[in-house]
């Protein structure tokens, strides 16, 4: 009798561990259809290629808003929204939504978003703003590639070649091949003709 009432409880056991297997795998296909999951590759990457795109052919970047009201806190889909209104050339909502990964993305590389941050005022005519995250980089990151890059491009832009041409000139030497030192390169062609 001992045996046969383990038995049967194991067997409830085990059904209800299947159940609740089948179930998740239900409400997981259900919710894949409606909303994209955004992996780790993509936090403060600034790259898309991690996010899956939608299931159905909703607009992105109305699916992409209706994920972040649903998910405020996530990161990712807060830098998705923010390429997304720059692709389109909507700077204030690019730049509302660059604001908002950086003061909820906790990653290492969390900062780099201000590089993006910093084209978007720029771009938008807010030469102030940017220069104020140009210059918070400059000091907190010197030797970043990304970094150096645009503080000598600030300064072409602001006339001060000679400055531009000593970070630039920095660039090439401490990173000579990367995409940053190229354009570097580049730009020093150009400043010389």
């Amino acid at each position: 009798m001992v045996g046969s009432t383990f038995a049967l409880r194991d067997k409830l056991i085990l059904g209800g561990i299947i159940l609740f297997i089948v179930g998740s795998v239900l409400w997981y296909r259900k919710q894949s259809d409606q909303v994209s999951v955004p992996t780790e590759s993509t936090k403060a990457s600034g790259k898309t290629a991690g996010l899956l795109t939608p299931a159905d052919s909703v607009d992105e970047l109305t699916h992409y808003e209706a994920m972040f009201r649903a998910h405020p806190d996530h990161s990712p889909i807060a830098m998705q929204l923010a390429l997304l209104h720059s692709g389109r050339g909507n700077r204030a909502e690019a730049i509302r939504y660059y604001k908002i990964f950086l003061e909820i993305d906790t990653t290492a590389t969390a900062w780099e978003a201000r590089l993006d941050l910093a084209k978007e005022y720029f771009n938008a005519g807010m030469r102030d703003s940017a220069r104020v995250e140009i210059a918070l980089l400059e000091k907190l990151h010197s030797d970043h590639p990304g970094v150096l890059y645009n503080v000598g491009a600030m300064a072409a832009n602001d006339g001060d070649f000679t400055k531009a041409r000593d970070v630039w000139q920095r660039l090439v030497r401490l990173a000579p091949g990367s995409e940053e030192g190229k354009m570097a390169q580049s730009g020093l062609l150009k400043m010389k003709k």
